[in-house]
């Protein structure tokens, strides 16, 4: 499974509302259930990329109550797909282990890629246990933000956890730790 995210917000101005709106973009190969969980607020609509319904993620009604929306999806075949997920204020993304979620692990999706570049509010992805090789880790820290984030006076350390994937031991962490973010591995 290839999984690739694009996040990006909404701005005031219309020409820029288009471009801004927030939206994760994966691709997979992988036969089988794909599993995921989204921490955010506002609503967001999932394109399993198969011809099946959208699915809708409810996350908390605004930015001061965020809550967490787990989704999977069943697929049948091993053809390539893209699950485009439109809307929301996504905070946290996480396709590897989160002890938060009701049903255990999201680990083995089997995600080589991750781009989360558009996304300035991200403050915590899980990839543990997948197939990132060191360059694959080493692109996602370069897309990872800067930017400090802050509510109501508490600034947020920012996590990216990265265990049990190939190119862990060997990838370049100080690309992800001089842009803010504690890598766990």
């Amino acid at each position: 499974m290839v999984i690739v995210v694009f996040l990006t917000f909404a701005c005031d101005r219309k020409e820029e509302e288009e471009e801004n709106i927030e939206k994760l973009t994966m691709t997979t190969a992988k036969k089988g259930l794909v599993k995921f969980t989204l921490y955010g607020s506002e609503t967001a609509i999932i394109n399993w990329g198969d011809g099946t319904p959208n699915d809708t993620a409810y996350m908390g009604s605004m930015d001061d109550w965020p809550s967490f929306s787990s989704h999977s999806h069943n697929y049948s075949g091993s053809a390539t797909r893209t699950i485009t997920i439109t809307g929301g204020k996504i905070k946290s993304l996480y396709c590897g282990l989160h002890s938060g979620n009701t049903d255990g692990y999201y680990d083995n999706n089997q995600l080589i890629s991750l781009d989360v570049s558009l996304n300035t509010t991200l403050i915590s992805l899980s990839i543990w246990s997948n197939l990132f090789k060191s360059e694959g880790l080493n692109a996602l820290f370069s897309t990872l933000h800067s930017k400090t984030i802050t509510d109501y006076d508490f600034t947020h350390t920012k996590y990216i956890t990265i265990s049990d994937n190939p190119g862990t031991s060997s990838c370049n962490k100080s690309i992800a730790e001089e842009k803010g973010w504690v890598v766990v591995y």
